[in-house]
């Protein structure tokens, strides 16, 4: 069963800062939270448009893993979309959209996967570790760009 996170946040930046600063994938460092060992394999500069491939080396829930993503959509300062080519999920689709607003940028994050991770998780796991884990991912990236820039605490989280 897929289960859907999805982020809302309004960002007092301009849409083009915005964009540039998340579709950075070297980013994804700085804001992973460190018990995932995020680290991006792929050579700098990473040149973002549909097809391009990019290989992470994370562990999650202390397995150690390499997971090459592919970006499906580039918009530049609108939206783009990566997805899962081989990881531990059964299925990974990321959307990060761009919108314009009076004090900055609503920034969307929809994030489309299994509750679980691995195919034999249990009933239990799924609903407690891999809920609780998407979350406090998104929660952790959220905080750590909130310090680095204003974001409006109208920020929302919606699941399903």
């Amino acid at each position: 069963m897929r289960h859907t996170l999805e982020r809302v946040q309004f960002i007092k930046r301009s849409r083009a800062e915005v964009f540039n600063f998340f579709s950075d994938a070297h980013n994804l460092e700085l804001l992973s939270p460190a018990f995932l060992n995020f680290r991006v394999l792929s050579d700098m500069p990473i040149q973002m448009a549909p097809g391009t491939t990019i290989d992470y080396r994370l562990s999650l829930y202390g397995i150690p893993f390499i997971w090459p993503t592919k970006i499906d959509v580039f918009e530049p300062n609108i939206q783009f979309i990566d997805t899962q080519l081989r990881g531990p999920y059964r299925y990974w689709r990321h959307l990060h959209e761009f919108r314009d607003t009076q004090c900055g940028t609503e920034m969307i994050d929809v994030v489309n996967a299994p509750r679980c991770p691995w195919k034999s998780c249990s009933t239990t796991l799924r609903r407690a570790k891999s809920r609780s884990h998407l979350r406090l991912s998104r929660r952790h990236h959220c905080q750590l760009f909130w310090e680095s820039v204003g974001i409006d605490n109208r920020a929302r989280s919606i699941s399903t």
